[in-house]
């Protein structure tokens, strides 16, 4: 039986994580697909036989992909919105165990940083399946130990055992933020030489192997780095210096978003307690924390910036709560009245910004109409493409809407799966992708089509001829036919797509 007292603990975070999923499943439709979409269809592709970058072109890191793969392979999710809500449910029921890890370890500064970044993570993008949404956790964590590690107190053989799994973890996750996990890890292993810190070295390198033995390790270095680092104009430009005085610069330039104030607001709580942690001379400890803030800022994003790019703001905002509670009990400690003054008009913020009239919790929106907005073309297309497809038959979406290949269920007619943004601009696939239409066009193309043209924009020219172009409600889509795939379709499949007004052109 529970201890009244127990039960009285338990229960606020009961109520507080029915509160954050509740919001995030009314939201879970919100804004259509992002880089998200990407993750599920390069797991559907290896959910169909295909390998990870030999055969999936993929820029990003590993992990992310497999857990969609898993959970896709566990699911099997038969449309959209359930393909959607799976791995959503999957993040929020992985942020719980992380926010029970974080509180159970670091206690009332682990209870102030979730309550926090849960309730507005909304703004950067934080209950998207993202890879930044995944690392957030086990980067704070990291940093917490890295802090009680300056501060010479014990970290237990669990604590260092834990570092190497979420140190690789993040590595394999996004390689922006590989600098920032090793630097924790290494960090936690300095000083003397003990047998645990030998067992997390040997863990994480077998981690790291067992990785780099399921990916064709050529492909995959090319991809992964070399391709970012030659078509990313972030990652030539390098780490920016503006990105170690974000908690400066944010006070005076930025977009002027409810966010941005918010921010503001917290900041100067943050630089102030900061300030008395230097008259404490706890240079070290500053010293650490604004390193890793603006390693975590890898990606600069303008202050105040929300949803789309400001999910690079994400690894920066954690670590940036978690300091701010770290600080602030610190105070606390010194002047106890002052201290709970000072957490008072914090927490103050966080209502006031909460229940500000462009909050989300008031957000009233129709989740009919964003999945509509979000995912209505996919969903169009991908009826269509199934309706007159036969299992031998090919799809090719032209830097435009990956998810489609998922919701068709068809296979790629490209070498590398897909063809997305980067691509065209490297030879190799450029010239698979002419290879491609030289040798086997794909039965269907999807392109983007402007509307002053209304014809699809990266289509060869040389190709028009060879394609039959779909029209719904009489006007012209983006969605081609090979038309000697349209001759091999029999006719009760376009009387059946008529009720629905969709049409072929020349019929």
């Amino acid at each position: 039986m529970l201890r009244k007292s127990a039960i009285l603990k338990i229960l606020p975070l009961f109520l507080f994580f029915g509160f954050i999923g509740y919001f995030s499943y009314k939201r879970a439709i919100a804004f259509g697909c992002f880089d998200d979409c990407a993750r599920y269809t390069a797991a559907y592709f290896m959910l169909k036989g295909r390998v990870l970058y030999s055969q999936i072109f993929d820029n990003h890191q590993v992990l992310t992909t497999y857990i969609s793969a898993f959970i896709q392979l566990i699911f099997h999710p038969k449309t959209i919105y359930q393909l959607v809500l799976d791995h959503r449910i999957v993040l929020y029921l992985f942020g719980v165990l992380f926010d029970l890890l974080i509180i159970w370890r670091f206690r009332k500064i682990g209870v102030f940083f979730v309550l926090f970044y849960e309730t507005t993570k909304f703004y950067l993008f934080g209950e998207r399946f993202l890879s930044e949404a995944f690392i957030v956790y086990p980067l704070v964590y990291l940093f917490g130990l890295v802090i009680q590690h300056i501060q010479n107190k014990k970290i237990s053989d669990k604590d260092i055992l834990l570092s190497a799994a979420f140190s690789w973890f993040i590595v394999f996750s996004r390689e922006p933020y590989i600098p920032l996990a090793l630097f924790f890890f290494v960090v936690l292993l300095w000083g003397k030489v003990t047998p645990v810190k030998k067992k997390a070295v040997a863990f994480f390198l077998i981690l790291t192997g067992i990785v780099l033995l399921s990916v064709p390790l050529k492909e995959y270095i090319y991809q992964v780095f070399q391709f970012n680092v030659t078509n990313s104009s972030e990652l030539q430009s390098g780490l920016h210096w503006q990105s170690f005085f974000y908690p400066f610069i944010l006070l005076f330039s930025g977009k002027e978003t409810v966010f941005r104030y918010f921010l503001i607001g917290i900041d100067v709580v943050f630089l102030g307690v900061c300030f008395f942690a230097g008259y404490k001379k706890q240079w070290k400890l500053l010293a650490i924390t604004f390193l890793s803030l603006g390693l975590a800022n890898f990606r600069y994003v303008s202050p105040g910036t929300q949803f789309y790019e400001a999910f690079h703001l994400t690894q920066w905002y954690g670590i940036f709560l978690f300091s701010l509670f770290y600080f602030l009990f610190e105070f606390k400690k010194r002047s106890k009245k002052w201290g709970r003054v000072v957490l008072g008009l914090v927490v103050f913020m966080l209502m006031a910004f909460l229940l500000h009239k462009q909050s989300y919790v008031w957000d009233k929106s129709d989740r009919n109409v964003d999945y509509i907005a979000g995912y209505g073309n996919y969903a169009a297309n991908g009826f269509v493409i199934k309706t007159l497809a036969t299992p031998k038959n090919t799809l090719f979406a032209d830097q435009i809407d990956d998810l489609l290949y998922v919701v068709a269920d068809i296979k790629p007619a490209y070498k590398y799966s897909w063809y997305y943004a980067g691509m065209p601009d490297v030879k190799k696939f450029k010239d698979l992708y002419q290879e491609m239409f030289a040798n086997y066009p794909p039965d269907f193309y999807l392109g983007f089509c402007p509307q002053s043209s209304g014809r699809a924009l990266n289509l060869p020219k040389e190709q028009f001829a060879n394609y039959d172009q779909l029209f719904f409600a009489g006007k012209p889509s983006c969605l081609y036919v090979k038309k000697t795939t349209v001759a091999q379709i029999p006719k009760a499949k376009w009387d059946y797509l008529k009720k629905y007004q969709y049409t072929i052109s020349g019929q």
